[in-house]
């Protein structure tokens, strides 16, 4: 009998095999945007994949969801003289980088070696430009700052798993194949004026090939969750979107589950940010590091996508945005961290 497509990635991602060095402790994962949709669904079979034996953190902003989620995976045994593996959840508003600079220095207090972080949080909006607080467009602090702030953050417990040869991954899920290319000459506040669904996808493809060019043992992923049954519509702050998102019915023989999502995902980044040996222990995929692309089942999307030529071409303005990137992160967080120093002292 013939397996479908999503039977053949089950039983591929059920056959890998987590390495976490002499130490044996259990993988960790982080998953920002872990409450519901794609981020939901990939924390869920990664419990599967690895029988309840690994440390999962989510970050969002439905408690109730994630406790939920959490105390519906399967927990696996304690390791030998520790305690079960970890269900954590932190409350975090992404679109507020300071929330973000708070939390990853607690994860890293918590977890000095992470295995996988995955970045899926994301809305829909018709809205006009509309700023947070800390004066940075919501949809862009949302699908690009924060995911680099959280990258950035926690890339030492990444790199300190991968340098104790384990795996090591970064995905950040969005649109790798669409994006806005970007004239050197604009400002960078010209494109982001030119359309945030358009720009931050191509931010999001060049911030991946600009981290992995600085580690370049780990490897960063961004993938394209192709047609899944999340609420991103149904919670969107746009009444038009949140009516339209009534007909998804008419979708249905083409979408699939946030279970069969996350499959289709992890087998991307397996393939790319996991470590598997053959019989004779030659490296047979995984483990190489880079900057990859990949579509709605987890294949590889031409390097890069088509729509995105300029991102390994242009080094110009991939400096350009992660100057600009680095001063708006540093800007936005320079009254927190002055409020912080006021009250340490």
């Amino acid at each position: 009998m013939t397996l479908t497509r999503i039977q053949q990635t089950r039983l591929a991602n059920l056959s890998f095999t987590h390495l976490t060095g002499k130490s044996g402790r259990n993988p960790t994962a982080v998953f920002v945007g872990g409450t519901s949709g794609v981020g939901e669904g990939m924390a869920r079979v990664f419990a599967q994949h690895t029988n309840g034996n690994a440390d999962i953190i989510i970050v969002g902003r439905n408690a109730d969801a994630a406790e939920k989620i959490l105390r519906s995976l399967p927990v696996g045994s304690a390791i030998e003289g520790g305690s079960l593996p970890a269900r954590t959840f932190h409350r975090c508003d992404v679109s507020l980088l300071k929330n973000v600079a708070s939390l990853t220095k607690t994860i890293l207090s918590q977890h000095p070696k992470i295995n996988y972080l995955i970045l899926t949080t994301g809305f829909v909006s018709l809205a006009r430009r509309t700023e947070t607080s800390e004066g940075l467009e919501d949809r862009l602090a949302v699908h690009y700052y924060s995911r680099w702030k959280f990258i950035y953050d926690l890339l030492p417990a990444i790199q300190k798993a991968r340098d104790s040869g384990e795996e090591g991954g970064v995905m950040t899920v969005y649109g790798p194949n669409k994006g806005l290319y970007i004239n050197a000459g604009d400002s960078v506040l010209d494109w982001d004026l030119k359309g945030e669904s358009w720009s931050s996808r191509t931010y999001n493809n060049f911030m991946i090939e600009s981290f992995a060019a600085l580690h370049p043992s780990i490897s960063f992923v961004h993938s394209h969750p192709g047609w899944v049954r999340t609420p991103l519509g149904a919670n969107s702050p746009s009444f038009l979107i949140r009516v339209a998102d009534h007909l998804k019915f008419l979708l249905s023989p083409w979408l699939v589950s946030i279970e069969e999502g996350g499959e289709y995902m992890w087998r991307g980044l397996y393939r790319h940010g996991g470590i598997r040996y053959d019989d004779e222990q030659k490296l047979e995929e995984g483990g190489k590091g880079g900057a990859w692309w990949t579509g709605w089942y987890g294949d590889d999307l031409e390097k890069p996508p088509p729509a995105s030529k300029q991102v390994t071409k242009d080094r110009k303005v991939e400096a350009l945005l992660w100057e600009h990137t680095s001063g708006v992160v540093g800007s936005s967080l320079k009254d927190y961290i002055l409020e912080r120093e006021r009250l340490m002292n």
